[in-house]
């Protein structure tokens, strides 16, 4: 995933008589670096494997993914003690901001004064944070017709905080802020799903859970001109804790099947829904036709034959009948031996994988694959390919292009001193207050039509005449 400029060309920097203007090459290299920059950021510096596999397997169960992005700061403090400090040095600490001095004493060491200190030296940290969200807490516009929420009216992200929680983030709350939303319902009903209920009560009031919203929401509220903007606004219950304009909505959403005119899109557990309703159903009777060919039914005449004995099917076990027992009881058929429910299943498994591309032969479990030609289990797995390009082409196409767009706005708005990354085995100094602001970007996805040894043989076989 790389940006790519797209502005106009500078005239003062151009030479007319080439085709590529100076402005355009310098931009292309400093493109490039903010493209291995942000990938840095996402893949290095935050736990982009687990990001990325949350974010897919979300899409692949649950409809839509999300991904939020935001800058986090903290405070990095130690203390350092040294001694035999000079007038001069103790004069240049002690006019550093994130230096202060915790313990003082002067002495003469016979050529003038010195100072031995301890310091307390608190440095101000960034980063760029990226975390999975679950689609539960992501309110969006009904009105919102695209995967992407870049462009929506309304987003929302509500989430269970403690009141502790509140106050680490910045907010001066008091202990008994109102919740009027607060539905204990919801907490209890996603820990039910894992067999997870507690009855332990916290009755401290820090503690407490309160229900916060944090929104992004376009209004006219404060436009003299009457155009909607952007504003992020947070508020637990009716009491706003924060207030501002904003350029981005920082959530980036992606769906393996999108449809059109609408934001939630299809998992692959929808496609293949029905299907395992029907397997479950014939596998089910499948069990039960084996059981009836073990212990199958049987017509008795209840005056001749002992129920408690019939009621008990064991090996080698009696049955004690009031005369002949052919008279007294006799074996119902059973229609069915369940070979034909498992032959359904395998058709219906057959469907499965024309929907998802999921097949036997394209994982290489096919004991089958032998017997057949190499020509057409590249057919089969070609097919099975696309559908599985499509999926990869749209999480490219909707998730990682608006994420690549999000962490490169958060960078640029929050990163305010230079940093260094290793880029082609050298360590290079970026500083993103040089950056431009980019609206456009080119996705290169690692996804080609066919595979090697069909691109090798269409090479061979082709002849170009020279000339």
């Amino acid at each position: 995933f790389f940006f790519k400029q797209k502005t106009a060309y500078e005239i003062k920097e151009c030479d007319w008589s080439s085709d590529v203007c100076s402005s355009d090459l310098e931009d292309t290299e400093a493109a490039d670096q903010e493209t291995e920059y942000v990938n840095t950021v996402i893949l290095e510096r935050n736990p982009g494997f687990s990001i990325i596999y949350n974010w897919l397997h979300d899409g692949l169960l649950q409809k839509n993914g999300y991904v939020k992005v935001y800058w986090e700061e903290s405070e990095d403090v130690t203390e350092e003690p040294y001694r035999g400090v000079t007038d001069e040095e103790l004069l240049m600490l002690a006019q550093n901001p994130e230096v202060e001095i915790v313990e003082h004493e002067a002495y003469n060491d016979g050529i003038g004064t010195a100072h031995n200190i301890r310091l307390r030296i608190t440095k101000q940290l960034g980063k760029v944070k990226l975390v999975n969200l679950p689609p539960e807490e992501v309110l969006v516009d009904d009105n919102h017709r695209e995967v992407s929420l870049l462009n929506a009216n309304f987003v929302q992200h509500r989430r269970m905080v403690t009141i502790s929680e509140l106050r680490e983030m910045g907010y001066e709350v008091d202990d008994d802020i109102g919740d009027y939303e607060t539905d204990d319902s919801v907490e209890h009903a996603v820990r039910s799903l894992y067999q997870e209920e507690s009855n332990r009560e916290n009755f401290e009031p820090a503690m407490r859970r309160v229900m916060y919203r944090e929104t992004y929401i376009r209004t006219t509220e404060g436009s003299e001109e009457g155009i909607a903007q952007l504003r992020k606004v947070c508020l637990v219950g009716k009491e706003i804790l924060h207030d501002e304009p904003c350029e981005i909505i920082p959530i980036a959403c992606w769906t393996p099947h999108p449809m059109p005119h609408r934001h939630v899109g299809q998992s692959e557990a929808d496609v293949v829904a029905d299907l395992q309703v029907i397997k479950t159903s014939q596998l089910r009777n499948a069990i039960d036709a084996q059981a009836l060919s073990i212990h199958g039914r049987w017509g008795i005449d209840v005056n001749k034959v002992n129920l408690e004995d019939m009621l008990t099917s064991r090996p080698g076990g009696l049955v004690r009948t009031d005369g002949p027992p052919g008279e007294a009881l006799f074996p119902l058929a059973n229609p069915v031996d369940g070979t034909k429910n498992v032959m359904f299943m395998q058709y219906l498994d057959e469907i499965r994988a024309n929907r998802t591309g999921i097949s036997n032969t394209f994982q290489g479990l096919d004991t089958n694959a032998l017997n057949k030609t190499a020509t057409g289990v590249n057919a089969l797995q070609s097919a099975a390919q696309e559908k599985i390009q499509l999926i990869s082409r749209c999480f490219a196409e909707m998730g990682m292009k608006d994420l690549m767009t999000i962490t490169h706005k958060v960078i640029l708005q929050n990163q305010k001193r230079p940093d260094i990354i290793r880029l082609r085995n050298k360590y290079i100094p970026i500083d993103p207050r040089t950056w431009k602001n980019r609206n456009d970007m080119t996705v290169s996805v690692g996804l080609g039509t066919g595979n090697k040894d069909r691109k090798s043989t269409r090479l061979n076989s082709s002849h170009i005449p020279l000339s």
